[in-house]
């Protein structure tokens, strides 16, 4: 029926019709536009192994195709009193990517790609993705799965038995305790999803640089310029033919190269093929049911001007223990605390260096600084050549707050001058110039043979309580942690100047 499908999302009704079709150009145009970003943000978490196509279909009344469940610990606070975010980044959504490795539910078509005879549910990929609609930033942390770590019941075990041990609603629990952040929505696909998800957008380009033989991940992939479809990109993002950490690594390049990929005009001009593509994903994601409408369209609009270089990932820091016979992920505890923190104030991009703390305008135009820091600088002398009482006295108590040492106040024995005047005996004229750049820097100096140490003579429009002075030799506040040095892994980079 006219409207089933995307009316709201969309919002490509028109006063005579509903299809987009028999608009003017400009208008067809636009709704492109909002086809490729939309689809964008969807690949984007599906390639997490995550939100997928589906997650923009509505059927009759506009309700989800696919799974919805209810999960009680959504948008909760963390239990650590330690994990409270910085103010203004409220707006943010966190979101729970789940990739589920049961084959219980794929269909005749996929089952060699499932996880042989073992039954029920474990996570393959965990993974929590943060969008910013202020900053236009998408920023995730990926958990390995064999992380070692409390789950909801309290025991002590990998984290990919939380979803065995409790459900979503555990594994949701787990992980915001865990890391200490707020999970507002949680979405999980499985292996037959990201395959169609990839199939979609034609398959993703990218150089390969060096040659992948894994039989158990069905991967065989020669070095140079490939195309990886549906099933050969779940080949690479689940090989851990090196480690699990190089696994993650790859799945990091490769959610950049989807996106990239998925803005693609040349893959996603056909409307009708997307909406058929769509189709056919929905009923393969499970998703909380709050994930609404509106939030869907929050989350395009926040893609919209987000590319691969808006993309930043991290992977908890771990030290390998099997010591016990089975292998166990143990976080490095400083390590995590420092990536989590970055991650919960917004700070990742910096911590992993792929940001400055500045900007170029600030890099570019830094604040003058005094040669001689104000607390070192010999007594100043404060002299009131105005009729205003007490603002010598005022003066140089707004200086001695701020560690500069003042000799004497008294009145002027010359005329108010047209603004401050700092004058200095020779020899004097790096503290006068330091004095000026901390806390007058409109002032004249003046070179007086007749005072012996730096004197300020105020006129009578000096605000005391205006005077900002800066410039005291106290320590600079500790520098932000960045992250170690991160190991590489094969393929696991783009290769500079191979595009392919």
């Amino acid at each position: 029926m006219k409207g089933d499908r995307l009316s709201d999302f969309f919002d490509m009704r028109h006063d005579s019709g509903w299809l987009p079709a028999a608009g003017p150009l400009p208008r067809r145009r636009r709704v492109g536009d909002v086809f490729r970003r939309a689809l964008t943000v969807v690949v984007f978490f599906a390639v997490g192994v995550g939100l997928a196509v589906g997650a923009l279909v509505y059927q009759g009344r506009h309700e989800l195709l696919g799974t919805r469940i209810a999960l009680d610990n959504l948008g909760q606070p963390p239990t650590s009193e330690a994990a409270s975010e910085l103010e203004g980044l409220s707006t943010a959504q966190t979101v729970l990517v789940v990739g589920d490795d049961s084959g219980d539910e794929l269909s005749a078509e996929f089952r060699d790609i499932g996880a042989g005879e073992r039954q029920g549910h474990r996570t393959d990929t965990i993974m929590v993705l943060r969008i910013d609609p202020v900053g236009n930033r998408v920023t995730g942390i990926n958990l390995p799965r064999d992380l070692f770590i409390p789950l909801c019941d309290g025991s002590r075990q990998r984290i990919n038995a939380a979803w065995y041990v409790g459900g979503a609603d555990c594994l949701v629990e787990t992980v915001r305790d865990f890391a200490g952040i707020r999970v507002d929505h949680y979405i999980q696909v499985n292996f037959e999803g990201f395959v169609k998800i990839v199939n979609a957008v034609e398959g993703v380009p990218m150089y390969i640089e060096e040659p992948m033989n894994d039989p158990k991940a069905h991967l065989d992939l020669p070095q140079g310029c490939v195309v990886l479809d549906g099933r050969t990109a779940l080949g690479f993002v689940r090989t851990r033919a090196d480690s699990d950490f190089g696994r993650i690594a790859r799945q990091q390049r490769f959610i950049k190269e989807l996106a990239d990929r998925a803005t693609s005009l040349s893959v996603l001009a056909n409307p009708v093929r997307l909406f058929q593509t769509v189709d056919a994903i929905g009923d393969l994601l499970v998703v909380d049911d709050g994930l609404s409408l509106g939030t869907m369209r929050e989350f395009a609009l926040t893609m919209r001007n987000v590319d691969s270089g808006d993309i930043t990932m991290g992977t908890i820091p771990t030290v390998t223990d099997s010591s016990s016979g089975a292998y166990y992920e143990i976080p490095i505890e400083s390590q995590t605390d420092d990536l989590l923190t970055a991650f919960r104030n917004g700070t990742l991009p910096q911590y992993l260096g792929e940001e400055s703390d500045v900007g170029p305008s600030e890099s570019a135009s830094p604040a003058p600084t005094p040669k001689i820091a104000v607390d070192e600088l010999s007594p100043v002398a404060i002299r009131n050549a105005s009729n205003v009482e007490g603002l010598a006295a005022s003066t140089a108590e707004a200086l001695s707050d701020a560690g500069v040492e003042v000799a004497s106040i008294a009145d002027a024995d010359r005329p108010e001058p047209d603004g401050v005047v700092i004058a200095y005996a020779p020899g004097q004229l790096t503290e006068a110039e330091s004095l000026k750049v901390a806390a007058f820097p409109d002032a004249v100096l003046e070179q007086d043979q007749s005072v012996d140490e730096v004197t300020v003579i105020l006129d009578g429009d000096v605000d005391p309580g205006g005077i900002d002075v800066a410039g005291t030799s106290t320590p600079e506040p500790e520098a932000r942690p960045t992250a170690p040095e991160r190991p590489t892994y094969k393929n696991a980079e783009p290769v500079e100047g191979q595009d392919c």
